[in-house]
């Protein structure tokens, strides 16, 4: 007995299993961390026409929640086409990968031109306490 209900395992079976084969633990793990694996490539890198509305977008001084918003209302019937306002941040502030390009964050009405990323203190050592 694995404990786990029969549609959990049906459902490992047919995502993780070699077509033809019997199911090979160590094959569907390796399937499944290569499926996992990160990072997955941008939306406004692989939709050319989503990343150019945004660009238009951006360039008539919307902010990034204001067009999220909008392409939710326009394009209601194609998910494909809705994009959240962290990832318009992160494609204008992650120059590496380049989905939009770095001038177009002057358009942004307020904040800096720069993000930081967040980093957490190193955990456990707090200092001596006297």
């Amino acid at each position: 007995m694995i404990d786990r209900s029969a549609s959990t395992v049906s459902r490992e079976l047919r995502r993780n299993a070699v077509a033809g084969l019997p199911y090979r633990a160590t094959s569907a793990h390796a399937l499944a961390y290569e499926l996992a694996s990160r990072p997955k490539p941008a939306k406004l890198h692989t939709n050319t026409v989503l990343r150019t509305k945004v660009e238009e977008d951006l360039k008539k001084k919307y902010s990034p929640e204001q067009i999220a918003g909008r392409l939710r209302v326009e394009f209601a019937d194609e998910p494909e086409m809705r994009v959240s306002p962290e990832t318009i941040y992160q494609s204008l502030y992650v120059q590496s990968r380049g989905e939009l390009y770095r001038d177009l964050a002057a358009y942004l009405r307020t904040g800096p031109t720069l993000r930081k990323p967040c980093r957490k203190p190193a955990s456990g050592r707090t200092g001596s306490r006297g």
